[in-house]
């Protein structure tokens, strides 16, 4: 699975990955909060969280994110859905996420 934003409209993208010619297929588009930045997976791969806050700023294109976090269950067809209670708030403008395992 791959998975990205598409900042200026809002949505996280999840992508299938062809294991022989390793071409990404989309498999969803979801809505996500204001200005979706960045998305992380978790280990077991049920899991996606994207940070939404602006990060177009070093394109003097500074608009405010909605200052959040959107949760997602993900199937292995790459279709997510949205978490009970998700967005959660983060503070301003969060720019990344990073999923560790310990």
């Amino acid at each position: 699975m791959l998975f990205g934003t598409q900042e200026e409209r809002n949505q996280v993208l999840s992508f299938t990955i062809d294991r022989s010619s390793g071409m990404p297929t989309l498999a969803s588009t979801t809505p996500a909060g204001t200005r979706p930045n960045s998305a992380a997976v978790d280990v077991s791969n049920r899991f996606v969280y994207v940070t939404n806050g602006s990060s177009n700023i070093s394109k003097n294109n500074d608009h405010e994110g909605s200052a959040n976090l959107s949760e997602y269950t993900v199937t292995p067809a790459g279709i997510m859905t949205q978490l009970p209670g998700s967005p959660i708030a983060t503070g301003a403008a969060p720019k990344a996420v990073v999923v560790a395992s310990f």
